[in-house]
C-alpha cells in the first residue's frame, strides 16, 4: 500500500480507481475493528489493544480523499497526511492528558485508556473537532442510558464509553453537516 501511495505522490502513475479502492477497503476494515472494539468493551469492559493496533493500522494507511483528486498536488496531499496524523496525536495526547489530572486530584479512574485508544483511532477518519463534538453526545447518551436503568430499578456499577462514543461519532458528522 505504501509503496502505491508513494508510486502517486512521486509519479501519479497508479490510476485513482487503484488508490480509491484500496483506501476504501482499508478504511472499512479499521472501522469494522473499530466497531470490533466497542462490542468488546460493551461485553467485557475492556478494549483490546491487538484491535485497535489493527484499526488504526488500517486507518492509517488508508490514503485521505485529497489523494482522490487529480489536481491535487505533492504539497497538498502532504499538508493533509501531517493536518491528518497530528490531529490524531493531539486527540490522544490531550485525552490522556485529561485522564492523568483527573486521577492526580480524585485518586479515581475516570477515563479508562481505552476510550483513549478508541478516540486516537477514530481521529485518523474523522477530523479533531468532529471528536470534540462526539464526546458530549456520546455523554448525552450514556446520561440517557443511566437514567432509564434506574427508571427500570437498576444501577448501572460502571459505563464502558466506547459503545457510546460509536453513537457519538455519526451524530457529531450530522450535526457538523446540519449547522
Amino acid at each position: 500500500m505504501l509503496s502505491i501511495l508513494l508510486g502517486f505522490i512521486q509519479y501519479q502513475s497508479t490510476p485513482w480507481w487503484v488508490i480509491m479502492g484500496v483506501g476504501t477497503m482499508l478504511a472499512a476494515f479499521g472501522v469494522g475493528c473499530l466497531l470490533l472494539a466497542a462490542y468488546a468493551d460493551a461485553k467485557t469492559g475492556r478494549v483490546p489493544n491487538w484491535i485497535i493496533l489493527l484499526g488504526a493500522s488500517a486507518l492509517l494507511l488508508a490514503p485521505p480523499p485529497i489523494l482522490y483528486a487529480p489536481a491535487a498536488s505533492v504539497q497538498e496531499t502532504l499538508m493533509a497526511l501531517a493536518w491528518l496524523y497530528s490531529g490524531a496525536l493531539m486527540v490522544g495526547g490531550a485525552l490522556w492528558l485529561l485522564r492523568e489530572v483527573f486521577y492526580r486530584l480524585t485518586k479515581h479512574d475516570g477515563l479508562g485508556l481505552g476510550d483513549v485508544k478508541w478516540s486516537m483511532a477514530a481521529a485518523l477518519m474523522v477530523t479533531p473537532v468532529t471528536l470534540l463534538i462526539a464526546w458530549p453526545c456520546a455523554a448525552v447518551m450514556a446520561l440517557m442510558h443511566i437514567f432509564l436503568k434506574k427508571l427500570a430499578g437498576q444501577r448501572p456499577a460502571h459505563v464502558h464509553f466506547v459503545p457510546y462514543l460509536v453513537g457519538g461519532l455519526p451524530l457529531a458528522m450530522f450535526l457538523q453537516l446540519s449547522f
